[in-house]
């Protein structure tokens, strides 16, 4: 037995024996000290380790759970303006429907609408033979008559308009002369005169004042007077429509009921 141990004991290799290379064997060996678990410090600051890890994973699920929070009422916040504009338009299209009937019938009320004032003066002269043609009588007359152009909006039929969204479209009766009897019969002068009866005679003086308002009407009522009524009367009905919440109104003219 003891052989063997001595046997044993001189196989053993000494720490110092060479290695095929040449160098020391111990150099290649790890120490005991090196292995965690055998060192006291690193058993020590195993704790402190694994804390750190929860705590680094705490603050990882923290922000996301942040970012979460924040998306969330980020959507709720967009979900709630979105359900806000739908009852806030809603709300505009049923006040405005139940006032377009109301702003209708007031623009009726108007009745006789006047947008431009015309006054003219014109001379009306006629001719009376007498005497088989061989004597002429001669009367001038200077006649004065103001004319009221506009829109009689009592012709305004009552479905006069349409609405489709946020657009009117309405319907007016065209821009007229609101009174045929124009002329002031006070202010019509005589220029010239070669017959008093002429000047008295009901026929000649009803012919030639239909004369003169005929030819105050062609004079008076041009289509620029017109067309600055009509551009006049879309400016107004525009105004009161967008009021009442619409975004584009569109004006037309023509014959009414």
């Amino acid at each position: 037995m003891a052989s063997c141990a001595v046997f044993a004991a001189v196989d053993a290799p000494s720490p110092y024996t060479p290695s095929p290379l040449g160098y020391p064997l111990s150099l290649f060996r790890r120490p005991a000290s090196h292995n965690p678990r055998h060192c006291p410090a690193s058993r020590a600051l195993a704790p402190i380790t694994y804390m750190h890890r929860i705590m680094k994973k705490l603050k990882i699920y923290s922000i996301l759970a942040l970012l979460a929070t924040v998306l969330l009422i980020g959507v709720w916040l967009w979900l709630r303006g979105v359900v806000n504009d739908s009852d806030i338009t809603l709300s505009a299209t049923d006040e405005r429907a139940e006032m377009t009937p109301a702003v209708i019938d007031s623009i009726r009320s108007i009745g006789q609408w006047e947008l431009s004032t015309v006054v003219l003066t014109t001379e009306v002269d006629t001719v009376q033979k007498r005497w088989l043609g061989l004597v002429k009588d001669h009367l001038k007359r200077s006649y004065t008559g103001r004319m009221s152009v506009g829109i009689d909006l009592t012709r305004l039929a009552p479905q006069c308009h349409t609405v489709e969204a946020d657009t009117i479209r309405i319907t007016l009766p065209d821009v007229c002369l609101l009174d045929s009897n124009f002329i002031d019969e006070s202010k019509t002068r005589v220029i010239v005169s070669d017959s008093e009866t002429m000047e008295h005679d009901a026929g000649i003086s009803k012919a030639m004042l239909a004369k003169a308002r005929q030819r105050m009407r062609h004079d008076g009522v041009t289509p620029d007077v017109l067309s600055q009524c009509r551009r006049r009367a879309t400016d107004e009905i525009t105004r009161r429509l967008t009021d009442i919440g619409y975004k584009k109104v569109v004006v037309s003219f023509g014959n009414s009921r």
